[in-house]
């Protein structure tokens, strides 16, 4: 699909008739396969693309569908019923008295641990549908091939898994507080951080050396930092007296935030064209993240030193010549009109992002701008688990600015 850039059209009517057959496989003929499971993992993974609908509708549909398929399939439990994760919880074990469990192939654990990571990336990063839940036989699953290493992929494979688990665990961890709210906390946030990304730096030291510098895994590792350190951008999360783990939790988020920018402007533009949603939905968290982080006000907290580390608008220049480059190879190539593509969508996205942030620096030092800036809520003033549409008539920036390239990708 990805490979038919150079003929749009074609690779649209391409698109839908794939949605129709597995609409038709799924809900007509009610077939569930493994061969359809991975299909529909395919599709999900550069849908974007190439989607005929709106992409983030489309996605959270496919993705549910394969979710389905899981459950249908029972990829998400042991082999048999008796043979649960809490029978077998040492690596000895799961060899010696495992023979049924070793009839389930690679392949079947490779779509489980797939499904778990692309549907946790767009809940945690995107926040627009319920991803596979984390549970034993995940680990199991984990283990299992890791142990086997048949690849060094799966080894990628099950650190991201490993790594979603541990952000899924975060984000329970991170409702609780704000349901029970700040004050009836059985631990400090920082603490649950700092707990987390000792996991996770544990995860990164079992790879070998070649794989944990992966531009992968590196991602995937910085992106759980930032998740894991960005629920301090909410004032409601923090009691008075925990300013400077605040601020030692912000900082780190962004050194997380710029490493994810830093390793996506790294690479080749030729790239920008066949990211799949898990690149996509990483850095646009970061750049949603790097946005607020230039712009919050705490006591002790250098906005000057931030905005000089992130340096947001070079960084958005960058990156709108790496898209506009990337998608006028596309666009210049087509025969007939066509609704543009991705990345030249994005470009266009990204320069109002760019503009928000730039008019907003300006509003700062402008004098006698009161009203503009009581209109314009400050990142600090956003309650916890709250969302502003800055996309609208009103506001510039999304709390989840990578849906505005999504927006003007679908604009003809």
């Amino acid at each position: 699909m990805v490979a038919l850039q150079q003929n749009r059209v074609q690779q649209l009517a391409l698109s839908k008739q794939l949605l129709m057959e597995f609409a038709a496989t799924l809900l007509i003929r009610c077939e569930k396969s493994l061969d359809l499971l991975e299909s529909l993992i395919l599709y999900n993974v550069w849908q974007y693309y190439y989607t005929p609908e709106n992409p983030h509708s489309q996605s959270t549909a496919v993705m549910q569908l394969a979710i389905s398929v899981v459950y249908d399939l029972g990829l998400h439990k042991p082999f048999r019923e008796n043979e649960g994760p809490g029978m077998m919880p040492e690596s000895s074990a799961l060899a010696a008295d495992n023979t049924k469990e070793l009839k389930r192939s690679s392949e079947e654990r490779r779509a489980y641990l797939s499904t778990f990571i692309i549907s946790s990336s767009l809940s945690s990063c995107m926040k627009k549908m319920d991803g596979l839940d984390h549970n034993p036989y995940l680990d199991y699953t984990c283990q299992f091939l890791f142990e086997a290493a048949e690849y060094q992929s799966d080894l990628i494979l099950v650190f991201m898994a490993r790594t979603q688990a541990l952000v899924a665990s975060m984000n329970r961890a991170l409702q609780y507080n704000l349901v029970a709210g700040s004050v009836d906390i059985k631990a400090p946030l920082s603490m649950q951080a700092k707990s987390a990304k000792a996991d996770l730096q544990s995860y990164l030291m079992a790879l070998p050396s070649n794989i944990q510098e992966h531009d992968l895994v590196r991602r995937t590792y910085h992106n759980a930092e930032v998740f894991f350190y960005e629920p301090c951008l909410h004032r409601s999360s923090f009691l008075s007296n925990q300013n400077s783990q605040r601020l030692d939790m912000l900082w780190a988020c962004t050194i997380a935030a710029k490493s994810i920018l830093d390793n996506f402007l790294s690479l080749p533009i030729s790239l920008c064209n066949s990211m799949s949603i898990i690149t996509i939905a990483q850095v646009g968290f970061a750049i949603s993240t790097a946005f607020k982080l230039s712009f919050i006000e705490i006591p002790g907290w250098d906005l000057g030193q931030v905005r000089e580390t992130l340096n947001f608008p070079e960084f958005s220049a960058q990156v709108i010549s790496h898209f506009v480059q990337a998608g006028a190879q596309i666009d210049n190539c087509q025969a007939v009109p066509v609704k543009r593509s991705f990345c030249t969508g994005g470009s266009l996205a990204l320069r109002r992002i760019k503009a928000s942030y730039e008019a907003k620096v300006a509003a700062e030092g402008a004098k006698g701008q009161q009203e503009e800036q009581t209109a314009l809520p400050g990142i600090d003033e956003i309650p916890a688990g709250g969302k502003i549409d800055y996309f609208d008539d009103t506001y510039l920036m999304s709390d989840w600015p990578w849906e505005g390239i999504m927006d003007e990708f679908m604009q003809e």
